[in-house]
């Protein structure tokens, strides 16, 4: 490639860069890589050449190094130009060797201030590939919500569980559509998923949803959250035969103008290639065949952007926001496809799909096996398949257990699964309940990444760990105490506290047995702080209880504790104290008959009043009656008031 092709690509970059955003969307850090990055990878061939760009609140003096690290591979990349000042943002256009392995890479570059010098790095945000896709094989994930908790678990820990299944699936890239985080003002969460995302070994391509707006102002956004650790709010990137755009429906649901634009000349520059798009909030929320409808393109936004997805031949558009399954088929041309919530609350099931869409634009496939587009789920259950991931702290064990029902929908011979480790010698594996092996350990981001190959199907309770030494060591579980103190039988709920600690490969489960004497249950403990568990047990009715904690380290060792907790018994209520019956007299009592009217009646005074009964209280009306009387003196007297004003007129 001459060098005045390689300053038109410099250029129209620069242009494009200028059109998808005004501003910088890292503006807080002085010094980062702006594209790509982890939620934007860059495509590109062994011998191609990318754009980088950089920004620098300093001015930049030189580039001293660019390079590409994957697990056990170093790879420089040339120069090709010299840097190009657009504001505070560097365009830098680099070159990638032809003997570059096909992976995902982190990009480092290293900048000189003059003075001074430092290297910055985007993680997961260069992608080589040997040659363009023919078919192009999606893990569609959605309304991912970290920071919040669904079906008894944190959000974080279900996205642990789909990152396991992403690295196993033989998909090539991974897409979340929208509301990452629970509150997008939450840095925790915010950086929560930015680290979890660095365990994914796939090209991950990411955009916002109106939950990632929650608490953060347009240019906070920007600025300071979204923006800051995960990427830009939209974007495109064209390969071989596809184009890929993610869109930015904001929080209420709908396209700017200022993107709609940007939409209209990103799709008409790249007319005739396989448009997948990318958008939170879907066009359509039920599933059928539609085979047209009304534009009304100068007033709504949404009838804008389905002209404009017609027009140029859009064949995919996957969204999420209305946590469940929907397929609808546009014009028998374009698939607007919904996937129920990854890790949030749904009315059937947390889950993903896999999409293969060719560069034809066929689609070829949209379902978990056995189930039909529109139906009411017809992606894959995650509820279906268990994955903990365990540490020994020390980065020198690291494990994985694997839990599948036998309706769990995948179905792999051979998937990779891998393990984060700290550097040194002498790991092995330890497999118990499925059939692994140790693939390779290669050196990795200052430490070692070990990939193992074992099946991934149903009816798997599997247990995986590389470590470089053997535990036989025993756990340690004590119960450190329990609230309330003496809990109330039948009334109150029961929380224990648990301290498990293992010295070993670390702790599988903590579980709390319990019986009254004649009924007895379990309770899993969930993880409270460091070494610290709790267990809730429901309301009982029992005198005492007998509580049995056990703790299971990885290697399957256990230890166990026992403790009898006293329940208060409440007294039963004292029923309101009987009225003796009136007296009955001996004598046979005459016919009744009415009393008759006389100047004097002949009767026996009561020397004592009877008990009222105990249910009725005597009222006093005395504040009332007063009450009214004094609004009708004081409405007398107004009228009376207003009458005398009127006479005097």
């Amino acid at each position: 490639m001459d060098k005045e092709l390689l300053l038109a690509l410099t250029f129209v970059t620069v242009a494009a860069l200028a059109l998808a955003s005004a501003k910088p969307y890292k503006e807080a850090l002085n010094l980062y890589i702006a594209d790509p990055s982890q939620a934007v990878p860059m495509p590109v061939s062994p011998g191609g050449v990318f754009n980088i760009t950089l920004y620098s609140a300093s001015k930049i003096a030189g580039i001293l190094g660019v390079w590409a690290e994957a697990p056990g591979y170093v790879v420089n990349l040339s120069l090709t130009l010299p840097p190009v000042q657009v504001g505070h943002s560097y365009v830098i256009t680099v070159g990638v060797p032809s003997s570059t392995r096909p992976e995902l890479y982190d990009l480092y570059v290293k900048v000189s201030f003059g003075s001074s010098s430092q290297a910055v790095s985007a993680y997961r945000s260069l992608w080589v590939l040997s040659k363009w896709p023919r078919t192009l094989r999606i893990m569609h994930l959605t309304d991912v919500h970290i920071g919040a908790a669904a079906f008894g678990a944190p959000a974080a820990d279900c996205f642990k569980k789909a990152i396991v299944l992403a690295n196993a699936l033989p998909v090539d890239v991974v897409v979340i559509t929208g509301d990452d985080v629970e509150y997008g003002d939450d840095t925790r969460s915010l950086e929560t998923l930015s680290s979890l995302l660095d365990y994914l070994r796939k090209p991950t391509f990411i955009i916002p949803g109106n939950h990632d707006y929650f608490g953060a102002a347009e240019e906070s956004f920007e600025k300071y959250f979204y923006g800051r650790y995960i990427g830009p709010a939209y974007w495109y990137r064209a390969f071989g035969d596809y184009l890929i755009i993610g869109l930015d429906s904001g929080l209420e649901g709908f396209l700017d103008s200022q993107q709609l634009d940007w939409l209209e000349s990103v799709l008409s520059r790249y007319a005739g290639k396989t448009t997948v798009v990318f958008i939170h909030h879907p066009l359509f929320s039920s599933s059928g065949v539609i085979s047209s409808t009304s534009y009304d393109v100068a007033s709504d936004p949404s009838s804008r952007l389905l002209y404009l997805l017609d027009k140029y031949n859009a064949c995919l558009v996957l969204a999420g926001h209305i946590h469940r399954d929907t397929v609808a088929i546009y014009k028998n041309k374009i698939y607007f496809v919904t996937t129920t919530a990854a890790c949030a609350w749904t009315q059937l099931y947390p889950g993903f799909r896999l999409v293969t869409i060719s560069s034809k634009g066929e689609v070829l496939e949209l379902t978990a096996p056995g189930k039909r587009p529109f139906d009411r789920g017809s992606s894959y259950n995650l509820m279906q398949a268990s994955v903990s991931w365990v540490s020994d702290g020390r980065g020198t064990a690291s494990s994985y257990l694997v839990y599948t029902t036998g309706r769990f929908e995948v179905n792999l011979a051979t998937a990779s699964f891998y393990f984060w480790l700290a550097p040194g010698p002498g790991y092995s594996l330890y497999a118990s309940g499925i059939d692994a092996s140790l693939a390779r350990i290669a050196p990795f981001r200052g430490g070692l990444l070990a990939e193992v190959r074992a099946p991934l199907r149903p009816n798997l309770n599997a247990t995986m760990t590389v470590a470089s030494y053997v535990d036989n060591d025993n756990p340690t579980i004590e119960i450190v105490g329990w609230t309330p103190e003496t809990p109330v039988s039948g009334r109150q709920p029961l929380t224990i506290f648990v301290r498990a600690v293992d010295r070993g490969w670390g702790m599988a489960r903590v579980v709390v047995y319990y019986s009254t004497g004649t009924s007895s249950d379990y309770v899993t403990a969930t993880p409270v702080q460091g070494n610290i568990y709790k267990a809730d047990i429901p309301p009982l009715f029992t005198k005492e209880l007998y509580v049995r904690a056990v703790a299971v380290d990885v290697a399957g060792h256990t230890s166990q504790v026992e403790a009898k907790i006293t329940y208060a018994v409440p007294q039963p209520p004292q029923p309101p104290p009987q009225q003796p019956p009136p007296q009955q007299s001996q004598t046979q009592q005459p016919p009744y008959q009415a009393p008759q009217q006389t100047q004097q009646q002949n009767q026996t005074p009561l020397t004592t009043a009877p008990a009222p009964p105990a249910t009725t209280a005597r009222l006093d009306y005395t504040p009332l009656v007063a009450a009214l009387v004094a609004g009708a003196v004081g409405v007398a007297v107004a009228l009376a008031l207003v009458e005398a004003a009127r006479r005097r007129r």
